[in-house]
Parts: structure tokens; C-alpha cells; sequence
């Protein structure tokens, strides 16, 4: 029952001492080496969630430890991108690029269009964190185009909301709210409400940005509600401190 709680409810809603409680509990009890490194890697994310990075870099290099021995190509690929988002979260953005290029390599090598699509948006996050705006449009481009010749709905309504941010960032108002909106439909067609709250505060925005205030205030308001519809606190904090 550990693994449905891990990955939807208790995570979704920030319940993350009480995934390190479970997880923690695991520790020295499970034999398998592909349980051992899932074990460690689901705990080092937490960890990261809550702000204890060192400890989840710690966390997550046991997990890969583990993956290398066993040589499970996908799952050193996946602690590979976690570390590399764990030292983008302490600002070592030139370090995360190191780990995230090596995720990436691996998802290539054992033909991964998923894995690959998600790494080369991990490089984009990292090269808009460098200010290198036009590379991460290049590789959120790419991560697009994966997207839709797979047919990842969720994926590409996530791509088109880091370009419309990238967008953002380069003054491109009108542009970014034409990603927006088409990241905004994908959400609702998937039925994915916490990037439905995300995307109609991206959009309130781009309106406030405009001088649109009473139609920024009705999309803030639309996305704190959907938000609050969820209990995704993250997004109502988020919410709360926007423009």
C-alpha cells in the first residue's frame, strides 16, 4: 500500500514527514536491490521537498549505487535527473547540467523517448536558471516535439507552458499567452486540475502585465479555487505572493 499513498495523495498534498516516516521505516528491511534503490530514491526526493538537500544528495547516491550494480539502465537515468535537480535546488546549476546531460545520454541509449522528452526539459529548466533563454527554448522545442510524436498529452501541455514562461521572461507577452492558453485547454482536456491552477495563474499573470487587472484578478481567483479544490498548497501559497 506504500507505493499508491507515496505517489498520490501524501505527496500531492506536502504530507512529506509523514512518506519519510514510511520510507524510513524500510530501511535494512528489503533485500532486493531494485526495491533498496526505489526505497532510497522515493526518500531522497522527500527529503528534497523539505528542504534537507545535502541529505537527499546523500540519499539519492545510494540509490544510484544501487542501480549501477544491478545495471538497471532507466533507474540510474531517473536518480541521475534526481540528483540533478537536487543540486539545481542549491543553486549548482553547472553541476545539475552535469547529471542531467547524463540522464540524458541515458535515455537515448536505451531508446527512451519519455525519459528523453523529460530530460531535455530538466536542461531547459537549468539554462533559463543560467539566463540562457534561447538555449532553453531550443530544448523545450525539442521536448515538444517528442512529446506530441508520442502522443503525451500531459507532456506536451507542460512543454507548452515552459515555453510560454520562456516567453514571458523575453518580454514575448503575446506569445507566452498563446502557450498558455494551449497549456491551459491540454490541462483541462486531461483532466489535470493542479496544471489547470497553474497555468490560469500564469495567464492572470500575463494579463496583470498588460494592464488587464480585473480579468488577472478573475484568473487568479479561478486558479486559487482550483487549487484550494485540490488542496495543491503549494500553488495557493504561490497564489497568494504573485503580483
Amino acid at each position: 500500500m506504500l507505493e499508491p499513498i507515496d505517489s498520490g495523495y501524501l505527496f500531492l498534498w506536502g504530507h512529506y514527514a509523514r512518506l519519510v516516516e514510511l520510507r524510513e521505516k524500510l530501511l535494512g528491511h528489503l533485500t532486493d536491490p531494485y526495491a533498496q534503490a526505489a526505497n532510497l530514491g522515493s526518500l531522497g526526493n522527500v527529503y528534497r521537498n523539505l528542504g534537507q538537500v545535502e541529505r537527499a544528495i546523500k540519499v539519492l547516491e545510494e540509490a544510484l549505487f544501487f542501480t549501477r550494480e544491478i545495471g538497471e539502465r532507466a533507474g540510474e537515468g531517473q536518480h541521475l535527473a534526481n540528483l540533478g535537480y537536487a543540486y539545481r535546488f542549491l543553486g549548482q546549476v553547472e553541476r545539475a547540467i552535469e547529471f542531467y546531460e547524463q540522464a540524458l545520454a541515458i535515455a537515448r541509449e536505451i531508446s527512451d523517448r519519455r525519459s528523453e522528452g523529460a530530460r531535455l526539459g530538466h536542461l531547459g529548466h537549468a539554462y533559463l536558471n543560467l539566463r540562457q533563454v534561447e538555449g532553453a527554448i531550443k530544448l523545450y522545442e525539442e521536448a515538444l516535439t517528442i512529446a506530441r510524436e508520442i502522443g503525451d498529452r500531459v507532456e506536451e501541455g507542460r512543454r507548452l507552458g515552459n515555453l510560454g514562461f520562456a516567453c514571458q521572461v523575453l518580454g514575448q507577452v503575446e506569445r507566452a499567452n498563446e502557450l498558455y492558453e494551449k497549456a491551459l485547454a491540454i490541462a483541462r482536456e486531461t483532466g489535470d486540475r493542479r496544471r489547470e491552477s497553474i497555468r490560469l495563474g500564469s495567464l492572470g499573470t500575463i494579463c496583470y502585465f498588460l494592464g488587464q487587472v480585473e480579468q488577472s484578478i478573475n484568473l487568479y481567483e479561478d486558479a486559487l479555487a482550483t487549487a484550494r479544490e485540490i488542496y495543491y498548497r503549494r500553488g495557493e501559497i504561490g497564489l497568494w505572493t504573485n503580483p
